[in-house]
């Protein structure tokens, strides 16, 4: 759970009030709405919202995913991807530290692209030791994977 601004509060309120009742069940605004959140993203199996309390929460009704409280080391990641959606959320990024270093594995863009397929209208996937963010910071490190390799076997995003 983050501390939400009252004018970040009220533009999600606003985002609610603008979903389409008429979506189709399943459309991922109509499932996030009726659980009183933004959808920040979505994928097969799982979608990832934001109250206007601050709180984030998974479901997914296609596949009878229940409302569950998001882990909390995947809140950096949902705003990040929140962001792709609606830019006004990066005001709830974490500031980036003046010592903080450049992310390695996706060098600086928080993105990671692999390298046998084509990504169409997409970024890619968030990178896990940055968080998305591009960059590192030790009092961040709780909620980065530590010591994977994975990404070494990935070409990183055109600047």
């Amino acid at each position: 759970m983050i501390d939400v601004p009252p004018h970040i509060r009220e533009q999600i309120l606003r985002e609610l009030r603008k979903i389409d009742p008429n979506l189709p069940h399943l459309h991922i605004d109509s499932q996030a709405a009726r659980h009183g959140a933004i959808a920040l993203m979505g994928t097969l199996g799982e979608a990832w919202g934001l109250r206007p309390d601050g709180s984030f929460w998974k479901f997914d009704d296609e596949f009878d995913m229940p409302l569950t409280s998001l882990e909390p080391e995947r809140e950096i990641q949902a705003l990040v991807w929140g962001c792709e959606r609606f830019s006004w959320l990066s005001e709830l990024l974490p500031p980036r530290p003046t010592n903080a270093k450049e992310c390695i594995p996706c060098e600086g863009t928080g993105w990671l692209i692999p390298s046998n397929v084509v990504m169409v209208n997409a970024r890619g996937f968030i990178c896990e030791q940055c968080q998305g963010l591009g960059w590192r910071d030790s009092a961040l490190d709780g909620h980065a994977s530590v010591g994977r390799k994975w990404w070494q076997l990935w070409k990183r995003p055109q600047r």
